[in-house]
């Protein structure tokens, strides 16, 4: 039976065709959300959009929320990072509408390194804002 190597590992061709297309998969199959847990990484605070710049913690890349949806379910953890002392954060069920789901907000350029953590139940059919407390 042919071999090829593969990440310096020996695995057979029918192998090969299996991890590629398993592997493939992954990386086509659209996701909404993820696993549990997630931190995002708040900066910044401006009068334009995007107003804050928001980043996965774990790789650095800017979060697109129109497109990175939050699961039901899950924890979240915003954690503040040099956010102006113009614009505190808070997230909320609505802009200036705090929420039970969200708690240890709002985070300024006094709150670095804390962070509000977001708790979303599996039956919660409302929606999730994040705003300035100063011009909301």
């Amino acid at each position: 039976m042919p071999y090829c190597r593969l990440f310096s590992q020996t695995f057979s061709v029918k192998r090969f065709f299996f991890f590629y297309f398993s592997f493939y998969f992954l990386l086509t199959t659209k996701v909404w959300g993820d696993a549990n847990n997630t931190t995002f990484v708040v900066s910044s605070g401006s009068f334009s959009d995007p107003y804050y710049t928001i980043t996965f913690e774990s790789n650095g890349s800017v979060v697109d929320f129109d497109q990175y949806k939050l699961r039901k379910g899950n924890t979240y953890s915003f954690k503040a990072n040099n956010i102006s002392g113009s614009h505190p954060f808070n997230i909320g069920e609505a802009v200036g509408t705090t929420s039970p789901h969200a708690t240890g907000g709002p985070l300024s350029q006094q709150s670095q390194g804390q962070s509000i953590t977001v708790i979303i139940p599996s039956n919660y059919t409302s929606t999730f804002a994040y705003y300035c407390t100063a011009h909301s």
